[in-house]
């Protein structure tokens, strides 16, 4: 495997159940946060979800940048971010332009989303109750600690993913 390029020996991806059951829980978690904010504020909801499908939007094209093996297949993306792997095999059928400068944008712009997705919440669930926002964030900490130790690095682009390269800088800490 030459620098940038997939680990063709995590084709296909084994760790199918671990990934699952990660990212159902996750998925649940939030669920009930949406439903949570739609009850204070349909809109609230909506930034919400606008910001996951923003996340899924600006991974596709990382995607397809990366040439990972896993799209138009099971992909293990972290946060249950799976139509990105569906968009990027439209953007792969299309032979869509390959820019660098468009995927250090697309990358910046899809950890922002992701980031607001998990973070932007956080005040709402803090308006409910110390305990909950608490426990939201620990929640989410964990999940993506464990997420990165456990599925990551079974990844074909675990080292040239942002998400794969922020596990491998904190696993050599």
């Amino acid at each position: 495997m030459t620098e940038n390029e997939p680990d063709m020996t995590c084709v296909p991806y084994a760790k199918r159940r671990r990934y699952y059951a990660l990212t159902a829980v996750f998925l649940v978690v939030l669920g009930w946060v949406i439903l949570y904010l739609w009850a204070v504020s349909p809109f609230l909801a909506l930034i919400v979800i606008g910001f996951y499908l923003a996340t899924n939007y600006f991974q596709a094209y990382c995607c397809y940048y990366q040439r990972c093996p896993y799209v138009g297949a099971f992909c293990p993306a972290i946060s249950g971010i799976y139509l990105g792997n569906i968009l990027a095999s439209h953007l792969r059928k299309k032979n869509a332009e390959v820019s660098e400068k468009k995927f250090k944008l697309h990358k910046n712009l899809g950890v922002f989303s992701w980031f607001a997705t998990v973070l932007f919440p956080l005040y709402w669930i803090y308006q409910f109750s110390l305990e909950f926002a608490l426990l939201y964030f620990i929640f989410q900490l964990g999940h993506y600690v464990i997420f990165g130790l456990s599925v990551c690095p079974s990844c074909a682009i675990r080292d040239i993913c942002p998400g794969g390269s922020l596990q491998r800088s904190v696993s050599n800490r």
